[in-house]
């Protein structure tokens, strides 16, 4: 038996009512990132394509109300409306889910170099697995009766989904954490917050597809999936600026102490190391976290943090920052 209509269309409106707000977010969230970076092509087509992705997303929930309300009203089959468009929005959302969740990856392996190498395959893993299980998901919501939607395979491949998705969201959270330190602990907030948020929508879709398949309580949290997967994203992207001018900011405050006494104390041959150049090395640890700038040649310039030391793949003209942990040993010796 379908579920009473009442109950399932309040459902369905009050989720696609948040997903329009999450929408008008995250098209602000792009016209920012747009309009503020100059990112390299791939990570712009990137964006982009999510973009695409979320609104393509928002429109097919928006044929799939209206064969509902419009097309379908009165039928006693109403709620089952639309299952070709329900398989295809289905794939949208795998779709940018498992794009986040690899370039999350990424970020992790940018961030954790070759000593934390098996985090990002980890990561990358899971995310493989739960993308796996949402294509026979959708093959079996195209080949199946709607009178069998609730059989035991669509369950298991429905609970497989979310729990790899969400296995691979808590993977990637936990290593941020781990390896972020105060130094960025504006980001290490970002990025529990973004791990929270996307954790939570993936394990509670699977405990309320689990407790009640047929009352579609777990349909409004699909609506906004790939609206929070896509926003979590650009908010992280588009607080690269805050974050470099409150490290600038940090560094210069920190260490001008630093700085006073130990000119104090050093000898005539040394050059104490200048606040200029102690900011460009704590900028050079947030940009090894989250930016992607490009070279005179339009290649990507990653910086990659290995502990606390931080090397740099750009134009080998440009000097190496250097470490951060030994700026207070540090002095410039003069001839």
């Amino acid at each position: 038996m379908p579920p009473s209509d009442a109950g399932f269309l309040e459902l369905n409106f009050w989720g696609f009512l948040v997903s329009l707000v999450l929408l008008g977010v995250s098209i602000c969230q792009a016209y920012l990132y747009f309009t503020k970076y100059n990112d390299w092509w791939p990570l712009k087509l990137l964006v982009l394509s999510l973009l695409t992705l979320d609104i393509s997303a928002t429109f097919l929930w928006s044929f799939i109300i209206h064969k509902i309300l419009i097309l379908s009203w009165g039928s006693p089959k109403i709620s089952y409306g639309g299952k070709t468009l329900l398989a295809v929005e289905s794939v949208v959302t795998i779709l940018v889910t498992v794009i986040a969740q690899l370039f999350f990856a990424y970020r992790v392996y940018l961030v954790g170099g070759r000593k934390l190498r098996i985090v990002p395959i980890l990561v990358v893993a899971f995310a493989l697995l739960g993308w796996g299980s949402g294509i026979a998901r959708v093959i079996l919501m195209v080949v199946t009766p709607m009178s069998q939607m609730v059989s035991t395979k669509m369950k298991v491949v429905n609970t497989l989904e979310g729990g790899f998705a969400a296995v691979s969201d808590i993977i990637a959270t936990v290593a941020m954490v781990v390896i972020l330190n105060s130094v960025l602990r504006t980001l290490l907030i970002y990025t529990f917050n973004r791990g929270i948020v996307v954790t939570a929508a993936q394990v509670s879709m699977v405990v309320l597809y689990l407790c009640g398949p047929q009352k579609f309580y777990w349909n409004p949290v699909h609506m906004c999936l790939t609206k929070l997967y896509v926003n979590t994203l650009l908010a992280m992207l588009n607080a690269r600026a805050q974050l470099r001018s409150q490290a600038a900011s940090n560094s210069t405050h920190e260490l001008s102490t630093k700085s006073a006494t130990e000119a104090q104390f050093a000898n005539s041959r040394s050059v104490v190391l200048t606040h200029e150049m102690r900011s460009t090395m704590e900028r050079s640890r947030v940009r090894s976290v989250l930016d992607i700038s490009t070279t005179s040649s339009g290649t990507p310039s990653e910086y990659v943090s290995q502990g606390d030391a931080t090397t740099t793949t750009a134009d080998s003209s440009v000097p190496k920052p250097v470490p951060v942990h030994s700026i207070e040993n540090i002095h410039l010796e003069t001839q």
